[in-house]
């Protein structure tokens, strides 16, 4: 559990202390591709604010100190001298890493840049070592287009070469348009022109989007081009959501096409309600049906806990039935799953799988009890081993693999993977034995 002590609301001293001016150096200077945004000073936040839309402006929830971050994960958001946001950086410490549970639907680099502009906003992605990335299928660059008043109207996503492309959620385009009352539009588009929906598994359409008084979402509709509420597949038409003021979204509310509460969207709940622990942490999430009364979500319990390390790794995650007892999953077969992480808190080195008790037990639909991840002295994943309970070498059930093994560059670039079985015959994956990349003078992947 986490030993660091709680976060108290911060006095005006306090809250300046947080804003760190930038070392010289590396960290300070501008990407080579925007020699406009230069980073001047930096903030720390434990989480990113919860996000639907890349509407929405990049900002985090749980503030820290530079001296809290240089031992726990965090976002960094760089800022110019305009207080724009050019930098956005996952790490722990100084190291940069993939983001984790502190994420939202819409961050998956571990460096994001971003270059402003008078009408026109990029965003181009880094890995923890500082190369060139895509994202979300072959997207490299992110094009907002603005407004005279800075105010974002339209997304598109571009490959290395500038080629608008269509991103892994089948979007090719977003637009919003803004309402007198403030409220938003925003209607998404594949590369065809039709409709696509906000990300797949959630069949919103063409939604309004209205934000309550400290700029967060409040309010998400499915409407139809007259305005009017759409019900779709799920029972939904409306997302109510509610925050703390610092931007903690505590719960969120499902109601159907008729403005009545209903169970619908992924989890199949009426009202969904998240717990933090005093540092920021989601560590718990239960739900309640139309009538206000205890329900199972959709993958069949009624609460989840979760545990973190002083880093702030997640430690572990129980599902839970309706009396607090914990709840192993009819399919699967386990109740939660457990981490170990190494000493620098920065590699994960197994996560396996536990019953009621906190015992052992295989995923009955894989055939194994964990995964066991392998470093090289440079920090590179090498090896990653499915095992069982006696801690032997196990065949997936699912796909025949045993081990995976990967083989990176001098500039920490994975350019092969390998698959093995239990006896260390190679397994074919998608009709490959053997995965190579290549990578173009630019540092993308070959596609």
């Amino acid at each position: 559990m986490i030993s660091l002590r709680p976060l108290a609301p911060l006095a005006l001293g306090a809250a300046l202390s947080l804003l760190s001016p930038l070392a010289m150096g590396a960290q300070a200077a501008a990407p080579t591709w925007c020699p406009q945004a230069t980073p001047i000073w930096s903030e720390y936040w434990v989480h990113l604010a919860f996000a639907e839309s890349p509407f929405e402006e990049i900002r985090g929830t749980t503030r820290i100190t530079a001296a809290e971050a240089a031992t726990r994960n965090h976002y960094r958001l760089d800022r110019d001298r305009e207080g724009r946001v050019v930098r956005v950086t996952f790490a722990l410490g100084d190291t940069p890493r993939i983001p984790n549970h502190t994420g939202n639907a819409l961050s998956e680099a571990p460096i994001v840049e971003v270059c402003p502009g008078t009408l026109l906003e990029r965003r181009r992605f880094r890995d923890a070592h500082g190369n060139p990335i895509l994202i979300r299928g072959n997207v490299a660059e992110e094009r907002y287009t603005l407004d005279s008043l800075g105010y974002r109207r339209a997304l598109t996503f571009h490959d290395p070469d500038g080629v608008a492309v269509e991103n892994g959620w089948g979007i090719a385009r977003y637009t919003w348009e803004i309402q007198k009352d403030g409220a938003v539009i925003e209607e998404r588009f594949d590369a065809a022109g039709r409709p696509a929906e906000i990300r797949p598994g959630f069949p919103f359409f063409r939604i309004r989007l209205s934000f309550g008084a400290n700029g967060w979402i409040a309010l998400m509709e499915n409407i139809d081009s007259a305005g009017r509420l759409v019900e779709n597949d799920l029972d939904a038409a409306q997302d109510k959501l509610e925050y703390r003021a610092s931007g903690q979204m505590l719960a969120w509310n499902v109601y159907d096409g008729a403005e009545r509460r209903s169970e619908g969207n992924g989890p199949r709940v009426a009202r969904g309600i998240r717990e933090f622990d005093p540092f920021g942490y989601e560590a718990g999430e239960w739900y309640l049906d139309r009538n206000g009364q205890r329900i199972a979500n959709a993958y069949g319990f009624f609460r989840s806990r979760a545990t973190f390390d002083e880093f702030g790794n997640m430690l572990s995650r129980f599902n839970h039935d309706s009396t607090g007892a914990r709840l192993p999953n009819a399919r699967t077969g386990y109740a939660g799953y457990v981490y170990r992480w190494d000493a620098t808190g920065l590699h994960e080195l197994e996560v396996g799988f536990r019953g009621i008790d906190g015992e052992p037990v295989d995923h009955r639909q894989r055939g194994y009890h964990r995964r066991v991840n392998r470093h090289d002295t440079a920090g590179d994943l090498v090896e990653t081993r499915f095992e069982d309970i006696a801690g032997r070498l196990v065949n997936r059930t699912d796909n025949g693999i045993a081990r995976i093994v990967h083989r990176h560059d001098e500039r920490h670039r994975l350019v092969e993977t390998r698959w093995y079985d239990a006896a260390g015959a190679a397994v074919a994956v998608n009709g490959e034995m053997v995965r190579r990349v290549e990578y173009r003078p630019d540092g993308y992947p070959v596609r």
